[in-house]
């Protein structure tokens, strides 16, 4: 069983700080990835840039929501970013970013996080939808969210080398 417990304002800017390091981390491994060379002052840079433009007023940007995911000893074992986006479709829920810590992996926790954030999402804002980006190496996230019953909406893809 996990929950979310809401992160305190006090905490929030080290842990605005670990999620533009994961972005970054993503970032670098998805580009490098393709064959476009990007450095981690490149993916950093990247990563802080976004975050501003998506959360141009951090904790408080509107309809944004930032938990820890904590275990049934109440012990954070990741943090969960989603927002209530109005879409053609009518409300969803955009899941940002979810991370499990390192020490914590393989015990289902993403899992059990996203069935909260199912459940979340639909009572407290009776919505039915969750939509989400992962990057295509990230072959381990795109299991779990097929397994959940996610499927494919849009694809971005790459050409490096037009020779």
């Amino acid at each position: 069983m996990v929950q979310f417990l809401t992160i305190p304002e006090s905490e929030f800017s080290k842990e605005r700080r670990k999620l533009a390091r994961n972005f970054a981390d993503n970032l670098l491994e998805a580009y490098n990835g393709v064959g476009i060379p990007m450095n981690e002052d490149q993916a950093l840079d990247q990563s802080e840039s976004a975050i501003r433009e998506v959360l141009p007023n951090g904790q408080q940007t509107k309809n944004h929501f930032f938990y820890y995911i904590v275990n049934e000893n109440n012990k954070p074992v990741g943090h969960i970013w989603f927002s209530i986006e109005d879409e053609f479709s009518g409300k969803s829920a955009f899941l940002y970013m979810i991370y499990i810590n390192d020490d914590e992996r393989g015990k289902s926790y993403a899992h059990k996080a996203m069935d909260v954030l199912r459940e979340t999402v639909t009572t407290k804002f009776g919505i039915h939808e969750i939509q989400l980006n992962v990057h295509a190496y990230n072959k381990t996230a795109i299991m779990l969210y097929e397994k959940l019953g996610f499927k494919p909406l849009k694809m971005t893809m790459v050409l490096t080398d037009t020779q």
